[in-house]
């Protein structure tokens, strides 16, 4: 396939062409496509590649009522969700899922570990949380701090982790605003790993590209329950997101559903 990058398009098949080699250009390129599909977004968009990966039971729940959540999925899914770490260049998670389940966000097998977003508007992430006790780096996604509200957590946290500040929506992170600069600092490829809100929010801004469903055949039920996919939903069911190029993959009792965006 032919490079998108615009500083390369096309030169080296130029060049091999005038070097009486015989090129062929299209062959298995949606196939290329895929492989190279975080590079091909961020080069033609400068935006990330952002995948949603989501460990839920029968009934879309990733939390009892409680706010209990260990274990839904089996040994082997975690397991498997571990590997897939190594393959992005940022795991993201909303703030309650750290102040909530307090996750450590590294990988079992492999010495290097992604770079860590934490999206907190308000900066009140944990100056102890797990996120920190690896050397990996930290990204705290948050709102600029106003005249005069420079807290302590938040110079503590300054010397922790890069405070990214990105505009405000609603009193919120502004999603499409972060990823842009997420981009910019050379993150192609993020995986998102919760929670419901983030997640859901980021459906209805339109920026996830790929989804990864772990579904583990159990009921958790109650109106209370934390689901897996939040923020603003639909209205109609004509309005849903579609998911194309569907795989289905048995783990144990697990399935796993992989799928893109239409």
């Amino acid at each position: 396939m032919i490079d998108p990058n615009p500083l390369n398009n096309g030169k080296g098949i130029k060049i091999l062409k005038q070097h009486k080699v015989k090129v062929k250009v299209g062959f298995l390129e949606d196939e290329l496509r895929r492989i190279n599909q975080a590079f091909i977004k961020y080069i033609t968009t400068r935006m990330p590649f952002v995948t949603v990966k989501i460990a839920e039971s029968l009934d879309g729940r990733i939390a009892t009522r409680t706010g209990d959540s260990k274990w839904i999925t089996s040994d082997k899914s975690r397991g498997l969700a571990h590997r897939m770490r190594q393959e992005f260049d940022a795991i993201m998670v909303g703030v309650n899922t750290v102040l909530r389940d307090n996750p450590r966000l590294d990988t079992w097998f492999s010495k290097k570990h992604p770079v860590k977003v934490i999206v907190d508007s308000q900066l009140s992430t944990s100056q102890a949380a797990n996120i920190f006790s690896r050397k990996a780096k930290v990204i705290l996604a948050t709102l600029s701090a106003r005249p005069g509200q420079e807290t302590e957590n938040r110079k503590i946290l300054a010397q922790k982790a890069q405070i990214l500040e990105v505009k405000e929506r609603a009193g919120q992170v502004n999603l499409k605003d972060m990823m842009r600069k997420l981009a910019q600092m050379e993150i192609t490829n993020i995986l998102v790993e919760g929670g419901g809100t983030l997640i859901g929010s980021l459906f209805d801004e339109g920026l996830v590209d790929k989804i990864i469903f772990f579904i583990s055949p159990k009921i958790i039920g109650g109106k209370e329950a934390v689901s897996s996919v939040m923020g603003r939903g639909i209205s109609r069911i004509d309005k849903a997101i579609k998911i194309r190029d569907i795989k289905i993959k048995q783990l144990g009792e697990d399935f796993l559903i992989e799928g893109y965006i239409r």
